[in-house]
C-alpha cells in the first residue's frame, strides 16, 4: 500500500499524528500506531473485531466476488496508489415498507439512536454513521474546507491553483 494512500490513515500521516490503538500493524504484524508502518505493511485491521472482520468478509464478498471484481489484495496489486476508479462497487436497495410501515421504521430508528445516545457516558457524543461528515459539512460551508498544505502542494504541482482565503 502506498504512503500517499488515501484515508483516515493517510490523513493521519500528512498530519503527524499517531493512529488510534487497534488500527493496524507493522510488517512483523506487530500492532502499532504510526501510519507510516500501517502503510507501509498494508495490513488494517478490521474495526470491531470479530463482528468487524465479519463485515468486512461479507461486504468484500459483495464487492469483489458477487461483483465479478476484483478482491481488495487484487485492487491494491493493480493499483498501487489506492484510488482505483475501475473498483467494483455493491449497492444494497431494500424496500423497507414490504418489512414494515415506513413511518414506525423512521420512529424505530430514533427510538435507537435515542437510546444509544443517551446510554454513552464520559462525555464522548453518540454519531450515528454519516453524523460527522454532515456536521462537517455545515461547518464547512460557513467556514470554508480546510485543506491541508501537502494537498495544496500536491494540486500545484498538477496545475491546480485554489482560491486565497479571506
Amino acid at each position: 500500500m502506498s504512503q500517499a494512500a488515501v484515508g483516515k490513515i493517510g490523513t493521519y500521516l500528512r498530519e503527524g499524528k499517531a493512529v488510534p490503538a487497534g488500527w493496524g500493524l507493522d510488517a512483523a504484524g506487530q500492532p502499532t500506531s504510526d501510519p507510516a508502518a500501517i502503510l507501509a505493511s498494508g495490513l488494517v485491521l478490521p474495526m470491531g473485531d470479530h463482528k468487524g472482520a465479519g463485515l468486512a468478509l461479507m461486504m468484500e464478498i459483495f464487492t469483489g466476488v458477487l461483483s465479478g471484481g476484483l478482491l481488495s489484495h487484487e485492487v491494491v496489486q493493480a493499483d498501487p496508489s489506492g484510488l482505483d476508479s475501475e473498483g467494483s462497487k455493491f449497492f444494497l436497495a431494500v424496500d423497507i415498507a414490504r418489512f414494515i410501515e415506513p413511518e414506525r421504521f423512521a420512529e424505530r430508528v430514533e427510538d435507537l439512536l435515542s437510546l444509544v445516545s443517551a446510554g454513552v457516558d464520559g462525555g464522548q457524543a453518540f454519531l450515528a454513521p454519516g453524523e460527522r461528515g454532515w456536521q462537517a459539512r455545515d461547518r464547512n460551508l460557513i467556514e470554508g474546507v480546510p485543506i491541508h498544505p501537502q494537498i495544496v502542494e500536491q494540486l500545484a504541482r498538477i496545475g491546480v491553483t485554489l482560491p486565497a482565503v479571506a
